[in-house]
């Protein structure tokens, strides 16, 4: 009786274990990634600060940091993301037409922007990567 016991107990955790994935690739797959690569030698970034467009209506914005007070930088070599859902999109939204402005927030919580708004079709389960560099001294943006 112990080991049927034991038997269905670990067929239970194996069927468990096997849905795990097909579950998290599903949620993958409705999502747009938006990943950022600290790759600054000279600029600290206390955040990041994204805003989004669809055919040049602002539609959203998310800002990262590693803690609320934002007094904390991110690492170099450090990999910022932001997931996008469907509801961050309006409905029926053209993501052909997406595009995004990028802020990082320095120590003193001022925002630089990187550079001109970046015009990007996106896909859901798809991750669009990006390098922040340096650049004469300043920090800016390049795909990856």
């Amino acid at each position: 009786m112990k080991k049927l016991f034991l038997f269905l107990t670990m067929a239970l955790l194996m069927l468990c274990l096997c849905s795990c994935p097909s579950s998290n690739t599903e949620k993958q797959n409705n999502e747009v990634v938006l990943s950022f690569v600290n790759q600054c030698n000279n600029t600290a970034i206390y955040g990041l600060h994204v805003e989004y467009y669809i055919e040049d209506k602002a539609i959203a914005g998310h800002l990262v940091s590693l803690n609320p007070d934002m007094d904390t930088p991110f690492q170099k070599g450090e990999t910022i993301s932001i997931y996008l859902i469907q509801k961050d999109f309006p409905e029926n939204a053209d993501l052909d037409n997406f595009a995004m402005q990028v802020f990082i927030v320095l120590e003193n919580k001022s925002e630089v922007e990187l550079g001109d708004r970046i015009s990007l079709p996106v896909e859901f389960g798809k991750n669009y990567q990006f390098l922040l560099v340096d650049n004469n001294g300043n920090c800016c943006i390049r795909p990856s």
